[in-house]
């Protein structure tokens, strides 16, 4: 086994660190930098990966085809969890989802815990949360692992500050006030990030995550990946689909325009039904008409298209509607939420295998923790809120051991929702850049406005 040299200095920056995050760009060999730097702790006995359900059994094949490892990966019925975190192994892998049903049997000395992907643990309300602070009261090692440390907003870093330093950071409000905007919107306290780089927060945030973060850049270290071309393909919704969406558009903004109150839910709600409605009215009305442009241009893609290609959407019911107007000589797969741990990891080996000419995934269950190389172009019917989720999906594709360049193709609706969306988004990133790497999420409650004007200038409402 030979490490890139990025990754030799990764593992000496976190090896001898009692709390680190390895905040590295997707693709750079995250797990393997870690499971090289518990191998240097040579008095751990007793080592715990939590990871998210579909990276139990990556975890477990890169411990046994790098050191030859043998690992125990915590998953059944919950009194066979139970029993197997009972064993006497020296790494034990679980899931996130597992933390908090098995809260008691974890309170044992751990002597490394790694959370990857930690960015999972964002919601300090979520039990999930509090139960990994329970897990690591007596821990002597505590590694934190992601490509997006900050995914939505800056304020989610506190729980991953808190669940290293405890005391230094203990409160989530003290840290706001110092490093984010505070107000009271009326119904309660807000925060909002800070977008200006020069600011002083922002400056001393830096300095807090440089002695305990270290984070490269795949422009950084890999100088021979091959390019990412990403192209925005516009499409115009014509005949019945146009209908459609344009009459649900304008009795939404008749419905704000009113007097009457209208709840963040329910315009949240009418918006993913116009995005929705964008690819297809047949997602919110099985009984509409079938017209979609979106399929038509990715059809069209596909055809002149390498095979592999990989598909990405954020709802199944958008890949069932793919797989009917699929040609049948397509050999097609389909990776979601409800596909079981085991089998999708099949079906990505026998992607890798050329063994699949589509695969169709949703971005929640396919946009992590799997590797997508064989292909080198993605098509994405729609996109995720959050900019980082979207990113990390095309980074399935453009990561090590890709040779071609990779084509990522985003489908958008011309004159509607998507306009007004995609406008915000790239007026807010340009704000962002440069803040500790990040981009900023789609706040639908604080962005409705700028949402709903660009709805009411497209059309003059």
């Amino acid at each position: 086994m030979e490490l890139f040299p990025y990754q030799k200095e990764g593992v000496d920056f976190i090896c001898y660190k009692p709390r680190a995050i390895l905040g590295d760009d997707m693709g750079l060999g995250k797990t393997l930098q870690l499971i090289t730097a518990a191998m240097k702790q040579t008095d751990a006995t007793r080592i715990l990966v939590v990871c998210p359900n579909s990276l139990k059994y990556f975890w477990a094949n890169e411990l046994k085809k790098w050191y030859n490892i043998s690992s125990t990966v915590v998953n059944g019925t919950p009194q066979l969890r139970s029993t197997q975190i009972a064993y006497k192994s020296k790494w034990t892998i679980i899931n996130y989802e597992s933390l908090r049903l098995h809260k008691e049997e974890l309170q044992i000395r751990w002597d490394i815990v790694i959370f990857d992907e930690s960015h999972r643990l964002k919601n300090r309300k979520a039990l999930m949360f509090k139960a990994a602070k329970y897990l690591t009261k007596k821990a002597q090692i505590i590694w934190c692992s992601s490509g997006t440390p900050i995914l939505n907003r800056l304020s989610e870093l506190w729980t991953t500050l808190h669940i290293m330093y405890p005391k230094k950071y203990g409160s989530y409000w003290k840290f706001c006030e110092n490093y984010c905007e505070v107000f009271n919107n009326g119904w309660g306290m807000q925060v909002r990030d800070i977008l200006d780089p020069d600011h002083r927060a922002i400056q001393e945030i830096r300095e807090v995550l440089k002695p305990m973060m270290i984070r490269r850049l795949k422009s950084e270290v890999l100088k021979d990946l091959p390019e990412k071309i990403i192209s925005q393909v516009w499409v115009d919704l014509v005949g019945k689909q146009r209908n459609y969406y344009d009459e649900m558009e304008k009795d939404f903004c008749t419905l704000i325009s009113s007097k009457e109150y209208v709840e963040a839910p329910v315009k949240i709600a009418q918006i993913i039904r116009l995005k929705q409605i964008a690819i297809s009215a047949q997602l919110i009305d099985a009984e509409l008409d079938n017209a979609t442009a979106k399929i038509d241009a990715l059809l069209e893609i596909l055809e002149d298209s390498p095979k592999p290609v990989v598909v990405f959407s954020a709802w199944k019911k958008t890949l069932n509607l793919v797989v009917e107007r699929l040609p049948k000589d397509l050999v097609v797969k389909m990776i979601t939420g409800e596909v079981p741990v085991s089998e999708r990891e099949q079906i990505v080996l026998d992607f890798q295998a050329g063994k699949i000419d589509v695969l169709l995934a949703t971005i929640g269950a396919g946009g992590v923790g799997i590797t997508l190389t064989r292909a080198s172009v993605v098509i994405f019917l729609d996109k995720d809120w959050t900019p980082a989720l979207n990113r990390q999906a095309q980074d399935r594709l453009h990561r090590i051991g890709q040779k071609e360049s990779v084509l990522v193709y985003e489908l958008l609706a011309r004159n509607t929702i998507e306009e007004d969306i995609e406008k915000l988004l790239a007026k807010k990133i340009k704000l962002c850049e440069n803040v500790l790497d990040y981009t900023p999420v789609l706040d639908l409650e604080f962005d409705f406005d700028d949402i709903y004007n660009g709805m009411v200038g497209r059309n003059g409402y």
